[in-house]
């Protein structure tokens, strides 16, 4: 199911206190049949999904169109030019190897690596019962490679 795509991955550490931020690995299939392993982040205040150009390289997605638009990258403050930004047509696949597809539009970046610090095994304790999309034993960088904006942010966090 599209909801069995969320769990929660990124965080970091300040004395007692842990953020995790919204993040899954997800394999999304190419024009040839052959998966990719994907970093995906839930973004609520992005309005639409993007797709680093390195991935859409890796896995060459289908192309679906062109649109005309300026963006950020995720922590950036200034928007860029208006500019025309190839859509394409991923597809994801869940935890029960259904595919999902997800439009998104290609951006040279979507952030700088990320450095995500192990989160401590009591922290993890109260939330034990829910498959957790990503690994959390050891610090890790972490690249983005999708991120779900609002456009389809609720497909992928309820369950349908």
């Amino acid at each position: 199911m599209p909801g069995d795509l969320v769990g929660v991955s990124h965080s970091s550490h300040f004395k007692q206190r842990c953020c995790v931020l919204p993040t899954a690995k997800v394999k999304v299939y190419g024009k040839h049949g052959k998966y990719s392993e994907a970093t995906l982040l839930f973004d609520s205040g992005a309005d639409r999904s993007y797709v680093s150009s390195e991935f859409v390289r890796k896995v060459r997605p289908t192309w679906i169109s062109s649109e005309q638009m300026s963006y950020s990258a995720f922590g950036g403050s200034k928007s860029s030019r208006s500019t025309q930004c190839n859509i394409y047509d991923l597809n994801l696949v869940d935890v029960n190897n259904e595919v999902v597809c997800l439009l998104a539009a290609e951006v040279p970046t979507i952030c700088a690596p990320l450095l995500r610090p192990c989160v401590p095994a009591e922290t993890l304790l109260p939330i034990k019962s829910v498959q957790l999309a990503d690994e959390y034993e050891r610090d890790r960088k972490v690249n983005v490679d999708i991120l779900i904006g609002l456009d389809a942010y609720w497909k992928f966090v309820i369950p349908s």
